[in-house]
């Protein structure tokens, strides 16, 4: 799952300015227009502010309110930060229009506020006023038009075709400045609308108007962009490099390197032009966050926590993606607490704003923890909405390491059904066997209680069938090719699948299922001796004992059972006893069974006989 941190959208690439902008610029507004053009964000934060305190013009007023729009508009939709930078930007448009009511800059800047709030009609109004008070104004216009392609995101709104038809305006008088600026606008517009033949065209005619080497690499990066979403990723490539040949130190044509290396899952290439861009941009909080949060998406989880760390005192602390970033990647990197303390915070900060993947990693720090209470919890709360982990096998051996052996199995089914259902999760033999042995220990637990008159045979049969589907399986991927190299493993867990289902059938006394399935188990298990002999033996002595109590008139059958047990192991004693007394019946009873599987260390669960 992809985690929604804020758009990727350049701040640099959507800021348009340029040194033919507005007239009467202050150095101070120059210096921010230089410094978003190479995403030098904080830079150019510091300087709109210091020109709009220290010069409180309309222009200068218009600028620091357009900073704070365009960095709402690229704020996650879902961020309580974009409310308050909207209020920041229509405070210091109101500053602006109180300061000179006949520039309009500052209207069209109200109602580019009202779009980003999705009010289309209230919008479209300012903007009109504007327009009409001040006609055939071409910076106003190209100002308007930029409004109208700003915004994306739910619950805001735009409007391309007003945007284009603002530009045709401005191209349709006769007395006019054309600038590179225009066509950028115009290009946007129609990449809006996915119709990227005119947005190459229109970004081309800004390349035909532009000298400016900056500018240059901005327009070389959009164009780029166009290729990318249209999937041509290899002329995607040749513009990114086209930007960077333009101005090496245009940082946003390497941040967009780092995502299309993300998208394509080559973290190595998309680490390595994170590192540039961080060179060519600056490290200061807001654009160290950025990084933080690409390298995050691109799974470099330590160069998370560096970059974290260096800012920390600047940063907010119960910023939700701060949070999250902290959360999952001291867990990647097995900080375990730290991990787990960022989760709780982030939950706590905003519960109802958490991923299915919060709830995973807190479980897996829990886990690690050893506080399995809570990681159970965790998992079950991921399980709700997440598809794209199987959070059933978790839960299943937490169940398993809490011995609470029947909800084990019912998760490991859970698991399995999972499984099923998710295409690239193919079921394994293993699933079944470690749910047929969750099952012979809850057949155990029962048996064991004595408080339970009426035992529960389910747990029997559920057993067996689980460790059948389980031989089932092994059976099927040992013949095919695919899975030579893995033969040996495979027919081993086959091998063990049919010991404990011999085993859980035999140790209850369900003569019925258990003598056939010892049967196959050694039939099998011969075909190494020398590994499994202890096995066979086991297996050998209750078939012994169970033929002498079926049919005691025919001793020699029975003792067939356990001449082959001395062929085995010439010195076993239950053998020598049962061929020496010339019966053998010596272990058991007045037909009561017992199983030998209790001396084996490798048979579990221990329980009492079971009279049969």
């Amino acid at each position: 799952m992809k985690v929604n941190f804020k758009k990727t959208l350049l701040m640099a690439g959507l800021l348009v300015t340029g040194g033919l902008t507005v007239q009467a610029q202050s150095p101070e507004v120059a210096s921010a227009i230089k410094a978003l053009d190479r995403d030098r964000l904080g830079s150019a934060r510091q300087a709109f502010e210091k020109a709009a305190t220290s010069a409180p013009s309309a222009e200068n007023q218009f600028y620091l309110g357009y900073y704070y729009l365009r960095s709402a508009a690229i704020e996650n939709e879902e961020s309580g930060k974009t409310a308050e930078l909207l209020q920041k930007a229509q405070a210091a448009f109101e500053k602006g229009l109180a300061a000179d009511a006949k520039n309009q800059l500052n209207k069209v800047g109200l109602g580019g506020v009202k779009l980003a709030q999705g009010n289309m009609a209230e919008g479209k109004k300012l903007v009109d006023e504007a327009l009409s008070a001040s006609r055939n104004n071409e910076n106003l216009m190209w100002r308007a038009a930029e409004m109208y392609t700003m915004f994306e995101d739910k619950g805001q709104v735009n409007d391309p075709a007003a945007a284009i038809a603002l530009i045709d305006g401005i191209n349709g008088m006769k007395r006019k400045t054309l600038r590179p600026e225009y066509f950028i606008a115009k290009g946007d517009a129609f990449l809006i609308k996915n119709d990227g033949g005119n947005a190459v065209s229109a970004y081309e005619e800004a390349l035909r108007l532009n000298n400016d080497p900056a500018m240059a690499a901005l327009i070389q990066t959009r164009i780029g962009k166009v290729f990318e979403r249209g999937r041509n990723y290899n002329l995607t490539q040749e513009y990114y490099h086209k930007a960077i040949q333009a101005d090496s130190t245009y940082a946003p044509a390497y941040w967009n390197f780092a995502e299309l290396w993300l998208r394509a899952q080559n973290y190595t290439n998309a680490a390595a032009y994170l590192d540039k861009y961080i060179q060519t941009s600056e490290e200061t909080p807001e654009v160290v966050l950025r990084y933080a949060k690409l390298a995050f998406e691109a799974r470099q989880y330590q160069n998370v926590l560096d970059r974290l760390n260096k800012v920390s005192g600047s940063l907010p602390a119960n910023d939700e993606d701060i949070l999250r970033m902290s959360g999952w990647s001291n867990i990647a990197t097995e900080n375990y607490q730290p991990g787990v303390t960022s989760l709780e915070k982030l939950m706590q900060a905003n519960p109802k704003k958490t991923y299915a993947l919060d709830y995973r990693n807190l479980g897996l720090g829990y886990r690690q923890l050893k506080n399995d209470s809570m990681a159970y919890q965790s998992f079950a709360k991921a399980a709700e909405t997440d598809t794209s982990y199987n959070n059933y096998d978790q839960m299943a051996q937490i169940r398993t390491d809490q011995k609470r052996w029947k909800e084990a199995a019912a998760e490991y089914q859970r698991s399995i059904d999972w499984k099923k259902a998710h295409t690239g999760f193919p079921v394994q033999p293993s699933d079944f066997l470690r749910q047929g042995v969750a099952y012979y220990q809850a057949v155990g637990e029962n048996y064991r209680d004595t408080t339970v008159v009426q035992k529960d045979t389910t747990l029997i049969t559920n057993a067996v069938t689980a460790f059948q589907n389980a031989k089932m399986m092994t059976d099927t991927l040992s013949q095919n090719p695919a899975y030579a190299q893995q033969k040996e493993t495979i027919n081993n867990l086959g091998m063990t699948a049919l010991l404990y289902a011999a085993r859980v059938s035999q140790f209850y006394n369900n003569k019925t299922t258990a003598m056939p399935l010892w049967e196959n188990y050694i039939k099998a298990a011969e075909a190494d001796t020398a590994t499994n002999k202890k096995n066979i033996i086991e297996g050998l002595k209750y078939m012994g004992r169970v033929a002498y109590a079926t049919d005691r008139t025919n001793v020699e059958k029975a003792k067939d059972y356990f001449r082959r047990v001395a062929t085995l192991d010439p010195a076993d004693a239950d053998a020598q006893r049962v061929l020496g007394m010339g019966t053998a019946a010596s272990s058991t009873s007045g037909g009561t069974t017992k199983s030998p599987a209790s001396k084996t260390t490798t048979r579990k669960p221990t329980t009492s006989r079971k009279k049969g």
